[in-house]
């Protein structure tokens, strides 16, 4: 197992090896635990811990960048200050993948629960958008409908009225409850 110096000069010389697997870690010699992962097309910054809710060792990835990318020593400190804040987490108790896990979760529901009130709303301004010409409309197709199935029959237009009206109004009805 390789170690290195955890710095922005070696940092940006690190390379993928061809011949060996698809993943390659080193890990540095100052923070235990601190490491970089090499992919064939990204270098992630990893650390490993032992979780404190099941014991089991894990890794988290902290940042990630393409091998075109060169890292300052500004950078490395800002890292370096995040891998502090990840151990101070995991002494108190709480570990750093659950609880993005649970970060990811609770932002997907705000995310679902944003859309369906977008389409409540949108709902309910078509049901509110309903105009006398749109009562006509429905009235016009569903008359024609019931035309072409069931033979005429003489009523007055009065008659063809009231009872298109009672059908308009029952298949509000049904749609709002839908």
């Amino acid at each position: 197992m390789k170690k290195i110096k955890l710095s922005a000069k070696t940092f940006n010389r690190l390379q993928y090896d061809t011949s060996g697997a698809k993943t390659q870690r080193v890990w540095t010699n100052e923070f235990r635990g601190l490491g970089v992962s090499l992919g064939q097309t990204r270098k992630s910054i990893i650390y490993k811990y032992k979780s404190p809710v099941d014991n089991r060792f894990k890794i988290i990835t902290m940042d990630s960048f393409t091998y075109d990318q060169v890292l300052d020593d500004d950078l490395i400190d800002e890292i370096v200050g995040e891998h502090y804040a990840i151990k101070s987490k995991i002494r108190a108790g709480i570990c750093p993948i659950t609880q993005r896990e649970k970060e990811r979760v609770a932002r997907a529901q705000t995310k679902a629960d944003k859309l369906a009130e977008i389409e409540a709303q949108a709902q309910q301004d078509a049901i509110n958008a309903f105009t006398l010409d749109d009562a006509h409309q429905v009235y016009c197709k569903h008359r024609s409908y019931t035309q072409n199935l069931k033979p005429k029959k003489r009523s007055s237009p009065c008659n063809d009225i009231i009872s298109s009206t009672k059908l308009l109004i029952i298949e509000l009805f049904f749609s709002r409850l839908e």
